[in-house]
């Protein structure tokens, strides 16, 4: 709100200016030339003041008598008449900076509370991260409570995004009794999916949509990262899930997503003959792989976006996009039963044992020496604590 800072004007009438100027007296002031009974030079008059000085008790042209403030001018100490004293606001104003009592300032909430869709000055990004794990699986009957190492495919999920750092919150957006029993024994928080959006054509999206604005309104929390992470990748790690949120939620983009390194060769079959065209090569050149540049291959695992981006773009890449590399040995999405055999078959391979890394870097060899088996690796689906992790 702007404010008036201009003061009363402090000028003199300019009749005043003009008998002051021409040395006559003004009203109620005594003259300052001399008089009929003279006094010798250099001397006043009996009863008269000297020239230059007002008579006794009386101020001289253009002074305010003692004691007194000059014409509007206020005493000393005290403000103009009609303004406030200097640090104070006028009478049903509020000092200047600060809104009206009972009255938040423009833009901004009411002490303790956060503006829509923001958290309060001071406090971490809130990260959302969203499973969506509905029931009716065609390719795989039962797909997200299909066991890999003991653990069902959602449980894995949730557990990798409870021990990420950055991530705030964990929710499962199911249609199914089933799945929402079992995130919830894995810690997470469940959200019903419509019906609407709960079929064979309905995207990721929508359900990641509809997820994050039930959140926002149930809790009444603005959510700053929402992340889209898919349980049909079973060896997703903590790590994956905190690479592409830390990212998003500090800044550095405005959505991210899994990678792995890719150096195949893609061919496509052409429409009609069946002949095979090179998709990101020229057939007729085979360079070394040295010598092409570096491929990425969209894992599928986790995505991340910025919240307000997303909702306006209702499409998981928007703005600057970032791939975030994996380690391209944990790479399996679960489409057909066949990659759920695989994936069983994997799983001792990446059991974490005493002394080795439990998560290895994208460049490095993964351990692939026989585990004995003792059992899955990770821990079976329980009540959520602070610092559940996996193992």
């Amino acid at each position: 709100m702007s404010r008036r800072t201009d003061g009363p004007a402090r000028e003199l009438r300019a009749a005043d200016a003009e008998q002051a100027l021409t040395g006559q007296a003004l009203p109620g002031q005594a003259p300052t030339g001399p008089s009929h009974s003279e006094a010798p030079a250099g001397q006043a008059s009996a009863g008269q003041a000297s020239a230059g000085q007002a008579p006794a008790g009386q101020a001289s042209a253009g002074q305010a008598p003692v004691g007194q403030a000059p014409v509007g001018q206020a005493p000393a100490g005290q403000a103009p008449v009609g303004q406030a004293p200097v640090g104070q606001a006028p009478a049903g104003q509020a000092p200047v900076g600060q809104a009206p009592a009972e009255q938040a300032p423009a833009e901004q909430a009411p002490a303790g509370q956060a503006s829509a869709g923001q958290n309060p000055a001071g406090q971490a990004p809130r990260v959302l991260a969203v499973i969506p794990a509905r029931g009716g699986s065609k390719g795989v009957p039962g797909k997200n409570l299909a066991e890999v190492a003991g653990i069902p495919l959602v449980a894995r999920a949730v557990q990798a995004c409870l021990a990420a750092p950055t991530v705030t919150d964990v929710v499962v957006s199911t249609d199914s009794q089933a799945i929402a029993d079992a995130a919830e024994a894995a810690g997470a928080d469940v959200i019903r999916r419509p019906a609407a959006i709960s079929g064979d054509t309905a995207s990721s999206e929508a359900a990641v949509l509809h997820t994050l604005d039930a959140f926002e309104e149930l809790h009444s929390v603005g959510v700053d990262v929402v992340l889209l992470v898919q349980c049909t990748s079973p060896f997703l790690t903590p790590s994956d899930v905190e690479s592409v949120a830390a990212a998003v939620a500090a800044g550095a983009a405005d959505s991210a997503l899994t990678v792995a390194p890719f150096h195949g060769f893609l061919w496509r079959e052409g429409e009609g003959d069946g002949a095979g065209h090179g998709v990101n090569h020229d057939k007729a050149v085979r360079p070394r792989r040295q010598d092409r540049p570096q491929d990425l291959l969209e894992t599928g695992a986790a995505y991340a976006m910025a919240a307000d981006g997303f909702r306006t773009a209702r499409h998981r890449f928007f703005g600057r996009t970032l791939p975030v590399a994996t380690d391209p040995a944990r790479v399996l999405e679960i489409d057909d039963p066949h990659d759920l055999a695989r994936a069983r078959l994997l799983a001792p391979l990446f059991n974490v044992r005493p002394g080795t890394q439990p998560d290895p870097k994208p460049d490095s060899r993964p351990d692939t020496r026989p585990t004995p088996r003792t059992g899955p690796t990770l821990t079976p689906p329980q009540p959520r604590t602070e610092g559940n992790q996996l193992p």
